[in-house]
């Protein structure tokens, strides 16, 4: 299970942050015909497209997911029925998309402009999205990550050029990353469609009953203040630091230099994202089976997976600050000095393995009401406490209130009763929580060091490493990676 699960985790990151990554190795090339008003323009347009994005399937994912493991002999017939509702929603979704990007950047950007983004993103979202959805989940489900793998190797490939192009060659600025991003998610699209609607013969069905959808939609309605956390978690931040554009040290220059900051540390979760993308199908197999080991082989590899991200956020941030100032060589507006909004977040995002294994089931189980006091309230937190501190601290305020409401979207699910009932084994999520927020603190204080002592530092956690995983690691791993993937 272990060598699968990070096989094709490191595989899916690789090949869906082909186009990032290139980014990066372009950031010294391109910097200089960008500037942090980009960074703001897509930022900002991201974070309240992120508005709408809770709603974009009606919270139906899981019921994709839930007709091919329980129903597996006739899910195409429940999934043309759930497409065919959903590409009619889809139209009331892509004209609500229009309005909104139309009166946040009617004046920010010239019209001209303003209407290829609303073009360029809205297009997408209702001819593209569903099918690549539905086409990387069957595959998932299947075990068949390499066709995604593939695929999104391809798309990445196809941004990295279309970004070089537009903003290297015909200096478009921050319409290269509203162009790379149609590009990626167009091919991707047509790539899935030729699966879904050709190989697969899975045709939307518009022969729907009132009934059904109103049970479906019981069942998927309360996913959607669970999607809504994402947005409130990931976008809701950019949103409250343009309204408050001038007060504190909130402006124009710092917004972007949170993008930067916000965006390294999410490539650090986009891991994590894939890791979760892998060992879900494996999860809801084991619940299918019923295998009796179920939560001691979970527990296991959640703590594999914690003390992979621990140390992987703590070196991220240790030598963040060097990181920055490679990519940044010009310095402009400042951006080299993002690193130290990023160490906080990159430690934020070592609560999704905790995350995953106490909601996991709760899905399994079609029980989606208790995740309102997990993900909704960790978003709803972090919009008041944005809200509250933002004026008084800046951007501190944003990095503080999206690192304790991840950290408390992690743990909670293993303290509230109705949740903690799937869960007979402790995971320790107190403790997890402080020992990660001392680390964070002693980070933003070691990233000053010269070299040499970040050098001593980083050996030790590494001889930390090796010394556990004679000693333990290895006996734990082989259990683990003992566990029959399908």
């Amino acid at each position: 299970m272990l060598k699968f699960v990070f096989k094709n985790s490191l595989l899916y990151t690789f090949a869906s942050q082909v186009p990032m990554f290139a980014n990066l190795l372009l950031y010294p090339i391109i910097s200089e015909f960008l500037t942090s008003f980009d960074y703001f323009v897509y930022g900002t347009a991201m974070g309240y497209l992120g508005l709408l994005s809770m709603i974009a399937d009606l919270g139906m994912s899981p019921l994709f997911q839930n007709a091919f493991f329980k129903k597996e002999r006739f899910f195409k017939s429940y999934w043309s029925q759930y497409m065919g509702f959903l590409l009619l929603y889809k139209i009331f979704y892509g004209v609500s998309a229009t309005a909104l990007i139309y009166f946040v950047f009617r004046n920010d950007v010239p019209e001209d402009h303003l209407w290829t983004i609303i073009a360029l993103l809205v297009t997408p979202m209702v001819t593209f999205d569903l099918t690549r959805g539905i086409g990387m989940r069957l595959m998932q489900f299947r075990h068949k990550h390499n066709v995604v793998h593939v695929s999104t190797a391809i798309a990445g490939v196809l941004t990295v050029i279309t970004t070089f192009v537009t903003i290297y060659i015909y200096k478009l600025g921050y319409l290269g990353f509203f162009i790379s991003n149609f590009v990626s998610v167009m091919f991707q699209g047509i790539f899935f469609a030729i699966i879904i609607y050709g190989a697969e013969k899975i045709l939307p069905s518009f022969s729907l009953r009132g009934k059904r959808i109103r049970g479906w939609l019981k069942i998927s309605l309360p996913l959607v203040p669970h999607k809504f956390s994402d947005y409130l978690l990931t976008s809701s931040d950019r949103i409250v630091l343009d309204q408050y554009n001038g007060i504190s040290n909130v402006g124009t220059a710092t917004i972007g230099m949170y993008n930067v900051a916000y965006s390294f540390a999410s490539y650090f979760n986009h891991f994590s994202g894939q890791v979760n993308t892998v060992v879900s199908p494996i999860y809801f197999s084991l619940f299918r089976d019923k295998n009796p080991d179920v939560h001691l082989i979970i527990r296991k590899f959640t703590f594999l997976w914690l003390g992979f991200s621990y140390v992987a956020a703590t070196l991220a941030g240790l030598w963040s600050k060097e990181v920055f100032k490679f990519f940044f060589l010009n310095n402009t507006d400042g951006l080299a000095d993002s690193y130290k909004y990023a160490i906080f977040l990159f430690m934020a995002f070592c609560y999704r393995p905790l995350y995953v294994a106490s909601v996991e089931f709760v899905i399994f189980n079609e029980k989606t009401t208790s995740l309102f006091k997990i993900t909704t309230a960790a978003g709803i937190l972090n919009v008041v406490l944005n809200l509250a501190l933002v004026p008084f601290f800046g951007i501190e305020a944003a990095v503080f209130s999206t690192f304790f409401c991840y950290m408390y979207m992690g743990i909670s699910g293993h303290l509230f009763k109705d949740t903690k009932q799937y869960l007979p084994l402790s995971y320790y999520p107190i403790p997890i929580f402080f020992f990660i927020t001392l680390t964070g603190v002693f980070v933003t204080f070691a990233v000053e060091f010269n070299w040499m002592i970040k050098a001593v530092i980083t050996a030790s956690l590494l001889a930390a490493c090796l010394i556990w995983f004679m000693k333990r690691g290895k006996g734990i791993i082989r259990e683990v990676q003992s566990i029959k993937t399908a």
